[in-house]
């Protein structure tokens, strides 16, 4: 799978924002998602770095895709000159945008999707946490996928893989402390390749890193009850660690849904399951 990276700003729409969320940004992969105060009260709403399917074209389009590909045809820009914005392109966002057209009016709303690049050379890694009450472990399972046209298929890139596992048993934890500790694990283990893919079946852990983290920081990492979040210090290490790559990795966080027949993401449970065994 060949994939677009896109910038998505939504301005102040709390309605346009919770609709992309819901329909568009949540089973995407993506790195940030950003909202910045205005002095007038008001804010700005972007999604950074998510990943977008490059699709083929179709030999016809249909009525409504053409009107909506007429309301966003304006609202697609290229970033940085690298990247043409074809007719390929334009398709490929258009069908992104299809399940909120009769939910919102994307015309006149302040949407803007700025293409940056697009690429087919990534890593990709997955992990789960798990625990066990009786004994207060916490556990997590990785999978490490490697390219491989004679392994097993991937439903996210659609490319085949061999893979590496990796789990480890931790003492007095929480099934959150366990998902936090494999997304940890899964960033220091890293390949050399810039782009860098974590999938879990977590939303905790995937929203602490692409949302929850910025919002935290801008109020002394308390809670909207005013108080101090769980597991801090070990999400604050995390996200530093993050950010310690600089451009030479891009992380892209998505979430999957469990036990939907993702063979990596079930072994991972697996694994994360039989170490507390």
């Amino acid at each position: 799978m060949t994939f677009l990276i896109c910038n998505i700003h939504i301005g102040n729409s709390t309605i346009l924002e919770s609709t992309i969320e819901q329909e568009v940004t949540k089973e995407l992969a993506f790195n940030s998602k950003i909202i910045t105060k205005l002095p007038n009260g008001q804010k700005n709403i972007s999604f950074y770095f998510i990943l977008v399917p490059l699709l083929e074209e179709p030999e016809e389009y249909t009525h409504d895709i053409l009107l909506i590909r007429d309301k966003l045809y304006y609202k697609i820009h290229n970033a940085n000159n690298t990247t043409v914005v074809d007719d390929k392109i334009i398709y490929s966002i258009t069908k992104l945008f299809e399940p909120i057209n009769t939910l919102v009016d994307l015309e006149k709303s302040d949407l803007s999707i700025d293409v940056i690049t697009q690429i087919d050379d990534y890593s990709i890694i997955y992990t789960d946490g798990s625990f066990k009450k009786n004994t207060n472990e916490a556990s997590y399972g990785i999978v490490k996928l490697k390219e491989n046209l004679n392994g097993v298929l991937d439903p996210f890139s659609n490319k085949k893989y061999k893979y590496e596992t990796m789990s480890e048993k931790i003492p007095n934890g929480t099934n959150n402390i366990g998902e936090l500790f494999g997304l940890k694990t899964a960033i220091n283990n890293f390949d050399s390749k810039k782009y860098q893919i974590i999938i879990s079946d977590s939303e905790y852990s995937v929203k602490c890193f692409r949302e929850w983290f910025y919002t935290w920081k801008d109020n002394n990492f308390r809670n909207y009850a005013k108080k101090p979040i769980a597991n801090k210090d070990l999400i604050i290490s995390i996200f530093e660690s993050t950010k310690a790559f600089g451009d030479n990795h891009i992380i892209f966080f998505k979430w999957t849904r469990g036990h939907n027949k993702n063979p990596f993401n079930e072994l991972c449970d697996e694994l994360a399951k039989n170490i507390l065994k």
